[in-house]
């Protein structure tokens, strides 16, 4: 066998080695699962500036079962969710049980600050810039947005990956009492 042959072969061999344990890792790091707050344990605590540059705390919503949306003003997908959302607010105005949090991953106020006023956002707005204060984005392993967490009256997270405002409606909270 010509040695360039069999130099070819090995390197061809090595390549192939490499891309496979590759493909597995890009894989494991893809499955975020593994990461996610678990369910009934208890949500991460966070202390984060409201609209009105108030200190807002998760525990401030305890007795009530929250809605947490993660969202950027950049985001299409979240800006998509406005309306169902608003709608979802609406319905469920007259009970006090359910609470409403978005907390914005944008970089700038300014920019947060106008998509608040431009697509007349109700909830409790809180910004946590680029998810690094309290640790937003590694607590709550926020890999993508929009993102829906839904947590318990006694502060445990009971749907760590829950649907968008328009995939249900008022009578889906009635679960989680």
């Amino acid at each position: 066998m010509n040695k360039y042959l069999k130099y070819g072969i090995i390197a061809a061999i090595i390549i192939v080695g490499i891309s496979f344990v590759a493909s597995l890792q890009i894989e494991k790091n893809n499955d975020h699962s593994w990461s996610l707050p678990k369910v009934k344990s208890p949500a991460p605590n966070f202390s984060l500036k409201n609209y009105k540059g108030e200190a807002v705390s998760l525990q401030d919503f305890k007795g009530k079962i929250v809605y947490v949306k993660f969202w950027a003003s950049w985001c299409k997908d979240c800006v998509k969710q406005v309306v169902p959302q608003r709608k979802l607010e609406s319905s469920l105005s007259n009970n006090s049980d359910v609470a409403f949090v978005n907390i914005s991953v944008d970089h700038s106020d300014v920019a947060w600050r106008k998509a608040v006023e431009r697509n007349r956002l109700n909830a409790e707005q809180l910004i946590s810039h680029d998810g690094d204060e309290q640790n937003i984005n590694t607590n709550y392993d926020i890999s993508e947005i929009p993102r829906y967490i839904i947590i318990g009256k006694n502060g445990e997270v009971l749907n760590n990956n829950a649907p968008h405002p328009g995939d249900l409606d008022a009578g889906y909270f009635a679960q989680f009492n």
